[in-house]
């Protein structure tokens, strides 16, 4: 008995500490994805502007 809730409380402490892990990494990859949309609308505003350009010297 003594062997099985050494055993667990070491499993709930594993279990812990990735639930942890996993809410870090989490934050990271919202964060990274955030930066990701920001760029690319970025991208493609600049695109948009650049044939907007291209159009109206074309006219």
């Amino acid at each position: 008995m003594h062997r099985e809730w050494d055993a667990f409380e070491a499993s709930k402490k594993e279990v812990a500490e990735e639930k942890a892990k996993v809410s870090v990494l989490r934050a990271k990859l919202e964060a990274d994805q955030a930066k990701f949309e920001s760029e690319q609308k970025t991208e493609e505003w600049s695109a948009t502007g650049w044939k907007r350009k291209a159009e109206a010297e074309a006219a």
